[in-house]
């Protein structure tokens, strides 16, 4: 479940979050955001084996937009972008098309977000976090 844990090695500058007085630090941006997603509650589209892909550590990867991490675990695509003024960012069912997560509210740059779903009709899951899950100072 997840993705594998790949090498913690710096991408293209996303000069938003990463560099000199930035918020996720000076250092370079990282190639892949591991996200976790927390506590759910489950929607009307959400099945009996989708909390263990949902609650697992996912690792995104960098885009050729360098403030865009997208993975595609085969059941979900998992998209976090980090614009100005807001970050976008949505878990979404590859078949059902049902969201999971989805949030575009909030400054950029910020380890947690909360889920903007409130509801569980037409949704995979409402309510909860997402976090990323490591030390920016590791890279």
């Amino acid at each position: 479940m997840g993705t594998p844990i790949p090498p913690n090695e710096p991408a293209n500058d996303c000069l938003t979050c990463w560099g000199p007085g930035k918020p996720f630090a000076d250092g370079a941006t990282p190639k892949f955001l591991p996200l976790r997603f927390r506590f759910f509650e489950p929607g009307t589209d959400f099945d009996d084996d989708m909390d263990q892909i949902l609650l697992t550590v996912h690792h995104l990867r960098q885009q050729l937009n360098p403030c865009r991490y997208m993975i595609n675990d085969g059941i979900f695509t998992w998209e976090w972008f980090f614009e100005a003024p807001l970050t976008s960012i949505e878990i979404i069912h590859n078949i059902k098309l049902s969201r999971a997560f989805f949030s575009n509210l909030g400054p950029p740059c910020l380890e947690i977000y909360f889920n903007t779903l409130d509801q569980p009709f037409g949704n995979i899951a409402f309510g909860g976090f997402l976090e990323i899950t490591w030390n920016w100072k590791d890279l």
